[in-house]
């Protein structure tokens, strides 16, 4: 019973594992090309992780709290070393505004479920490390400024909810 048990727990980790790998990410920034080959997604740079987010800050007088400011977190994206990899570093060396940056988040369903439009955007930082498992393979941690950015969430029967905030204008 227990090998049963133990069989089964592997068969619903791997596929769940499946599932999550399934899913795919895309990033859009400038005229710079990547590798992808999806369909509707050609020459964008594939991610393997993202990271991005935003904090609310308070001012604080006495016993009240009132809004201050909102900082927005740079957005840092995770990726293998491709045909991108010279022209970021190329734009973080020499501090280049690039008006617009599209990262989409793609369902196994080939449908673009979860997609950040950000603007005013600088590339800041671009780290390369070697990961030696299960294979030799060069990773890169991007990490990306921007002043404006508009989130976009479509759910599976096409409904869309969008939102956005500009942090030059404060709304």
């Amino acid at each position: 019973m227990k090998t049963y048990s133990k069989l089964l727990s592997a068969v619903v980790f791997l596929f769940c594992l499946g599932i999550v790998s399934a899913q795919s990410a895309y990033l859009k920034i400038g005229d710079i090309k990547g590798e992808s080959t999806a369909s509707g997604h050609e020459d964008w740079i594939v991610i393997e992780s993202v990271s991005f987010g935003l904090d609310q800050q308070l001012a604080t007088t006495g016993t009240t709290r009132r809004r201050a400011s909102v900082k927005l977190e740079d957005l840092v994206i995770m990726k293998t070393v491709d045909k991108a990899t010279p022209k970021l570093m190329e734009a973080c060396a020499k501090g280049q505004a690039i008006p617009e940056l599209e990262l989409d988040m793609v369902a196994a369903s080939g449908q673009v479920y979860y997609k950040l439009t950000l603007n005013n955007v600088r590339v800041i930082g671009v780290k390369t490390n070697a990961v030696y498992e299960p294979e030799y393979q060069l990773i890169e941690e991007v990490s990306i400024s921007y002043s404006k950015i508009k989130w976009e969430y479509t759910d599976s029967s096409g409904r869309k909810v969008e939102s956005s905030y500009d942090a030059q204008r404060g709304n």
